[in-house]
Order: structure tokens, then sequence, then C-alpha cells
């Protein structure tokens, strides 16, 4: 009995000490936010976070961001160990789950600024009623010689570069933009609650799949997925969720066709999803016949570029719009 009573403390200690963890991280956030209460001032970096909230120089902040992060990844994976001993039931599975992505949320993009790419691009479709696959962000501001603090974010390297991404990428982000009435920091606000619900949708999907708490928790407190997906808000969140989804209709439910529908909107935000495809239709058609299975693949194809045309249409031109693909494939070091 008492050795029951000690494992249970035990546990509460791990789970709590997480998220003091998590909290420690988001601290120098939540300062900035006090201080400064906008984005804009922030040039980037995890020390330069740090020094504008706490006046630390580089090395002290490196020092707290390696600590922080090293103890993060230590207790995730002791969580993992011992799930069985801490959750009794998917509620507090998902209940500490949920705490420690919103901890994260909280804390500022600091080592990519391609959340502010989205943001300017959505922005230029919204505001400007400008086609991002043919006119880039530093073209807009030319044309109509605004100085838009939606823009102000953007790294250089995209500034004056056409939309890299699928057609469903800018259709999120135009409309998260729109909702923000061009507030930069209730837009980034927007596109981190969408990533918050996206990450948590996709543990949901994880444990309908898979029925193992392990296999949620590996997803869903990595801490590098917390750190793409929350803290710098990258899209391939977006495109993870439609693949997850996907990967459900095909394992649990064989649908052929809400499979290809997803796999399609993955791809309509980034085009790499599409290689995960063959192999879905590969595992759906397994036990089909000859017949069945060519006849699968046609209506799977017709679904897939059905699908693909409808995101492509608002922007739709030429060829040109395509142009992305070439251009994030040369900017791959």
């Amino acid at each position: 009995m008492e050795l029951k009573k000690n494992e249970k403390e035990n546990n509460f200690i791990l789970i709590i000490a997480t998220i003091v963890i998590a909290i420690l991280f988001a601290i120098p956030s939540i300062i900035y936010y006090i201080k400064f209460q906008s984005i804009l001032p922030f040039d980037g970096g995890w020390t330069g976070l740090v020094k504008m909230s706490l006046n630390w120089n580089k090395q002290i902040g490196l020092i707290a961001f390696l600590i922080i992060f090293i103890l993060y990844t230590l207790y995730y994976f002791l969580i993992i160990k011992k799930e069985k001993q801490i959750f009794k039931n998917k509620k507090q599975l998902f209940i500490f789950i949920t705490i420690i992505s919103i901890i994260f949320t909280i804390v500022i993009p600091y080592s990519c600024r391609d959340v502010f790419a989205y943001i300017a691009n959505g922005w230029s479709n919204a505001k400007y009623h400008e086609n991002p696959y043919y006119m880039s962000v530093g073209e807009v501001q030319e044309k109509y010689q605004v100085s838009d603090e939606m823009f102000e974010k953007v790294a250089t390297v995209w500034k004056y570069e056409r939309l890299t991404y699928g057609p469903l990428s800018n259709i999120i982000g135009t409309s998260l933009t729109y909702m923000s009435f061009g507030n930069i920091d209730v837009a980034l606000f927007l596109f981190k609650l969408f990533n918050l619900i996206i990450h948590l949708g996709c543990c949901a999907l994880i444990m309908k799949i898979t029925d193992k708490k392990a296999f949620v928790l590996l997803y869903g407190l990595n801490p590098i997925i917390l750190l793409h997906g929350l803290v710098e808000v990258h899209n391939d969140l977006w495109m993870a969720f439609f693949i997850i989804l996907a990967i459900y209709f095909a394992l649990k439910k064989n649908k052929l066709f809400l499979t290809t529908i997803c796999i399609a909107l993955a791809t309509a935000i980034k085009y790499v999803a599409v290689l995960i495809l063959p192999f879905l239709l590969i595992y759906i058609l397994r036990e089909k016949t000859i017949k069945q299975r060519i006849f699968g693949l046609i209506k799977a194809g017709i679904v897939y570029v059905i699908v693909l045309l409808i995101c492509y249409l608002p922007y739709l031109r030429d060829l040109q719009v395509l142009y992305g693909i070439l251009l994030q494939q040369r900017k791959i070091p």
C-alpha cells in the first residue's frame, strides 16, 4: 500500500515537473508580451527573446535554452515509459497533452519566420485581392505603396518570392488573416490557435488508429513537434493532419474515396504529401481482384485530380501557378 502511494506521488511530481519546465520555456515570451504588447519589435532568435524580455546576455540565454530543452526531453521519455501508471484513462492523457500544448503555443516564434510569410501572403490575398502565385509580398507593397504591419515580419528570402506552397495552405492563411482585421498580433494568435486545434486533432486521430496511449504521447508531447508545430507555427502540421486522417480512413474504414480526398488535401498544402498515396492505395486494394485494383486506381486518380483542381481554382491562370514547386526545390540545401 505504501509502495503504491509513493508511486502515485512520484508520478504526480513527474507531471508537475514537466508542466513547470514547459512554463519556464514560455516565461520569456510572456514577459515580452507584457513589456511590448506586440510581436513587431522582436528581431528573432531565442537569445534575442531572452535579452529583450529578461535582459540576459547571449551565453546565459543559450545555456538556459539547452537546460530547459534537455530537461523537457528527459521528462518526455520518462512519461512515455511510465504512461500506464501515470494515466489511468484517455481523459487524463488528453488533459495533460492539452496543458503542455497550450504552454508551448504561447511561445513566440524565435527561430523561423515562415508563419509571417503565411500571414503576409494571406493578407495580400484577403486585403489587396492579389494572387500570391503571381505577385510576391514585396511586389504588393510596391504596387500599392503601403507600409502594412502584416508585411513587416516577412523574412527577406521570401519577400520577393511568390507562394511556394499548395493552394489550401493559402486558403487557410487568407481565412485566418481576414479574421485578424489587419492586426499582426491577432493574426499570429489565430494561426497559433489553429495549429493548437490541429495538433490536438492529430492526437485524437492517433488514439483512434492505434488505441495506445504511448503512441499518442510519442507524438503529442514530442519536443520537436511542439517547437515546430506550436512555437514556430509551420504548416507541416496541417499537412500531417490530413495524412493521419487518410491513414485512419485507410486502416480503420478501408475507404478509398475518403483516403484519396485526404491525401489530395494534404498535397494541396505541401506537395510532398502525394508520396504516401501509393502506399495507402496498395493497402486498401491488396485483397481486390486485378480488375477491381485497376478500377480503384483510376477512380482514385480522378478523385485526386478533381480535389486538387478545386483547390487551385481560386488561383489558377496558367501553369505558372506551379512555379512554387520548382522554387521550393531550389531552396532546399
